[in-house]
């Protein structure tokens, strides 16, 4: 097919979308995200909480959901860093365990918060909703030790919790399924849920939030960029919202572009036709 500024090689539009979406991911421009109501729900939710309350998160996502589901768990355990929550961290996903931890470190370590008695790093736990369901009953004769193989008994923040009623707030943070943590953690004990699950999984959870059954449900990479928005923290999931706000914004400017060459191509045919005639 013949070229044209109108009709430009595919190239070019391949390597300009590259461009506009490389670029706010190495300089994010902040373009305004406006948050929803999920964002809202968990981040005011834990905003009602005294300072000092406590939280479980549990990370149940595999690698291949880190891009999607890290920057979620990371802008939460900003916001509950702040509140000064106690934070109680385990991973149903064996090879999650060092990413845990790493979150661990960027967040409440990076604050200066005590381990052991701000925070702690359970690691890894089999059994999945059947080892969620026996924290109900003791969270140390499930996890015994902590991930550097401390007695949990010896750890001050193990003081006042026992069991997982004891906890204020569970952050699930899954790839999975919600119902195992709703039957374990809600229907037993009422316990309030926030969930942060991935795009694809958001339409079959959201409406928990409706039942009464989450407090919240963080879908995907916008839900990550909203709470980011809230705790005015941007990281990477503004940036990837920037990056894919541009790459809308080209091409919606490519269509209107071979609109406006397909009028101007059909008047120069029609304007051909009649100097012939």
């Amino acid at each position: 097919m013949k070229q044209s500024i109108f009709n430009p090689d595919r190239r070019i539009t391949y390597l300009l979308l590259l461009i506009v979406m490389i670029f706010p991911l190495v300089n994010p421009l902040g373009i305004a995200i406006k948050p929803s109501g999920n964002a809202l729900l968990a981040y005011d939710y834990a905003e009602t909480l005294p300072e000092g309350s406590s939280v479980i998160l549990i990370v149940d996502y595999s690698m291949g959901f880190t891009a999607e589901m890290a920057p979620q768990a990371l802008a939460l355990l900003k916001h509950y860093d702040s509140l000064n929550f106690k934070l109680f961290a385990a991973t149903q996903v064996p090879e999650m365990a060092t990413a845990l931890s790493q979150m661990l470190e960027d967040t409440y370590g990076a604050s200066e918060k005590v381990y052991g008695t701000d925070y702690v790093d359970l690691g890894y736990f089999a059994g999945t909703e059947s080892a969620v369901g026996a924290m109900g009953d003791s969270i140390i004769d499930v996890f015994k030790t902590d991930i550097h193989g401390t007695s949990l008994t010896t750890l001050p923040i193990f003081q006042d919790v026992v069991k997982l009623p004891d906890i204020d707030l569970m952050y699930a943070a899954t790839s999975s399924g919600t119902i195992p943590f709703i039957r374990q953690a809600h229907t037993k004990f009422g316990m309030p849920i926030v969930f942060s699950v991935n795009a694809v999984m958001g339409p079959a959870n959201v409406p928990y939030v409706q039942s009464g059954q989450a407090v919240s449900v963080l879908v995907g990479s916008t839900g990550a960029a909203e709470y980011e928005t809230l705790i005015q923290s941007p990281g990477a999931a503004s940036a990837a919202m920037d990056a894919q706000s541009l790459a809308h914004l080209v091409i919606i400017l490519m269509i209107v572009w071979g609109n406006i060459g397909f009028f101007v191509e059909r008047k120069r045919e029609k304007d051909k036709k009649v100097q012939e005639v």
